[in-house]
Parts: structure tokens; C-alpha cells; sequence
């Protein structure tokens, strides 16, 4: 057990009456030696299933090896079946909706995303059940189905305020402006981006706005500070590119030619790996 939840851990020796482990998919910074009452036996066949799940998502989050993720989760789906283990059904389910969305395959993103979100219903997984409303709308917004995503948007909102929840809230309130975005309503995305930023959250659409509006030098402002303050590399990159077209606008062309030509090799770079 760690910081109040278990964490599948590989045991690699015993010293001064302590078990010294090693967490799996973390790496060796992580190892650690504690007492017995930090430990619990798993059966070997759900061991194996969790490790292929740590797996799966490593591969998909950070390695962004989207099939071999895929079909790491699988397996690993398959043995939570075999054993009935529901819980981790709960959890393999949504990783395999994960994969297949970066796959861009929405559609069987969306079939597990909403497989997991009934069987936590089922197992009153309350905490996986509104995560998952959350994750069902993403794929609708990308195909285009507005209504649907907005429809689980608006479900994972009304559970955030049930719970009391504020980040859960500002997340639903900052993608609900994003779908009004999407279908050029500005005005309804900039009235929900404001009561999500109300909340602590400053949606990337922001600046596009501005750049709608002509606002170009409010956008430069917004789009610097964001690569400025974050590591994220696909979030660097949007923003180089939202920088060249706001420079373009105001006929700064060289600045524009080279925040365009930062966000192809962060792109490219991206390609590579």
C-alpha cells in the first residue's frame, strides 16, 4: 500500500524484519522498504492481469505505442474475465476505450468507455462510473455528435455538484464550453470557459477565441505564457502553432515562420518516438 492505495509490487528482498519492493511500471526511484501491514498476497492469475493493465497504459500515456497498448489491455481483459474479477473489468475496460481513442477509432472507444461505465454501475463503483461520463463524451466530440457529448458532459457536471467536487466541475464546465467551440457558438463556449475558470481552470480555448475575435496581441500573451509554463510537449506544440497564426495576422512574418516552424519539429519529433 501506498499513500492509501494498493499498487501491484514485485518483492525483492528482506532486510532488518522490512520487505523491500519494487513497484511495478515505476521505476527503481521508487523502491522502498515497509513493514508487513503495507502488504497483501494477490492471486497470481489478477497479479498477471494488473501488471498487463500498467502495462497497456504505460505504453498508450507515455510510450504512445497505441496498438501494442491495445493489445496489452486485452489480455489483460481477458484473464479479469476469466477470474470475475468485475472491479478490474471496471478498470482494463476503460483502457482499452483509452487506446482505441488515440487510435482515433471513437466508436469502439466510446463501446468500452461505455461497457466499463455500466458494470461500475453495476459493482457501485461510484468514483468509475462519473470518470467515465467524462471520458464517453470525448470520442462524441470528435465525430462530430455534439448533443451526445454535451448530454455526458452535462451528466459528469451534475454528479461533481452532487459530490461537491470543484475540480470535477471546472473539468465538465471547461469541455462543455469546448463543445460550444467546436459548433462556433463562441458566445456559449466563452460563458462556460468563464465559470470553469471561475473554479481554477484556464481552458486552452481561451486563446482561440481571442484569435477569433481578431484579439491577436491577447492571444500572443495567452499562448506564450502556456508554452512558457508547460512541459507538455503536444500542448508546446498547439500553442507554436496558434502563435504563428496570430503573428501571420498581424503581418509579422518572421515571427510567424518561426513559431510554425517550432511546432513542425515538435511535431515531427513527436512522430519519431
Amino acid at each position: 500500500m501506498w499513500k492509501k492505495q494498493w499498487h501491484l509490487a514485485q518483492i525483492l528482498e528482506i532486510k532488518n524484519h522490512q520487505y523491500c519492493v519494487n513497484y511495478v511500471v515505476y521505476d527503481r526511484s521508487w523502491s522502498e522498504c515497509v513493514d508487513s501491514d503495507r502488504l497483501r498476497k494477490v492471486n497470481s492469475r489478477k497479479a498477471e492481469a494488473e501488471r498487463l493493465r500498467l502495462e497497456a497504459d504505460n505504453l498508450v500515456s507515455n510510450a504512445h505505442q497505441y496498438q501494442k497498448g491495445l493489445e496489452t489491455a486485452k489480455k489483460s481483459l481477458k484473464i479479469y474475465q476469466e477470474i470475475g474479477d468485475k472491479s478490474g473489468q471496471v478498470q482494463v475496460l476503460s483502457s482499452v476505450g483509452w487506446a482505441y481513442y488515440w487510435l482515433n477509432d471513437y466508436v469502439n472507444a466510446i463501446d468500452y468507455y461505455q461497457q466499463s461505465f455500466e458494470l461500475a454501475e453495476e459493482i457501485d463503483d461510484d468514483y468509475a462510473a462519473t470518470a467515465r461520463l467524462y471520458d464517453i463524451s470525448k470520442p462524441y466530440l470528435y465525430l462530430g455528435i455534439y448533443h451526445k457529448s454535451l448530454e455526458y458532459q452535462k451528466q459528469y457536471l451534475a454528479r461533481g455538484k452532487e459530490i461537491k467536487d470543484t475540480d470535477i466541475q471546472a473539468r465538465a464546465l471547461e469541455r462543455i464550453g469546448d463543445i460550444y467551440y467546436f459548433q462556433k457558438n463562441y458566445k456559449k463556449a466563452i460563458e462556460y470557459y468563464k465559470q470553469s475558470a471561475a473554479l481554477g481552470r484556464k481552458a486552452f480555448y481561451i486563446g482561440g477565441l481571442y484569435t477569433v475575435f481578431g484579439k491577436h496581441d491577447r492571444a500572443i500573451e495567452f499562448f506564450e505564457n502556456i508554452v512558457t509554463n508547460t512541459n507538455d510537449i503536444y500542448t508546446k506544440a498547439a500553442s507554436f502553432n496558434q502563435l504563428g497564426q496570430n503573428y501571420l495576422a498581424l503581418g509579422k512574418y518572421d515571427k510567424a515562420r518561426s513559431n510554425r516552424i517550432t511546432d513542425y519539429l515538435l511535431q515531427h519529433s513527436l512522430y519519431l518516438s
